[in-house]
């Protein structure tokens, strides 16, 4: 759906700001996902990108329990 495009396209021009000003970044508790896929907690000068992403409305927190979101609401 068309929110959810613009919603993609907004939360990857804030993750581009934010990487680009920052002077650290850090992976913290990396380890392998499904595929094979690099998984890891990402803190940028020190605070907690994903608590950003979802402060935003850019990132729901998820389960494997819980059914996806939809961003199409």
């Amino acid at each position: 759906c068309k929110k959810k495009s613009k919603l993609a396209v907004r939360a990857k021009n804030f993750t581009e700001k934010n990487l680009k000003k920052s002077t650290l970044i850090d992976l913290l508790n990396m380890k392998r996902g499904i595929y094979f896929l690099i998984i890891a907690d990402v803190q940028i000068d020190e605070e907690d990108f994903a608590t950003k992403l979802i402060d935003k409305g850019y990132a729901v927190k998820t389960s494997r329990k819980k059914k996806a979101h939809n961003w199409c609401k």
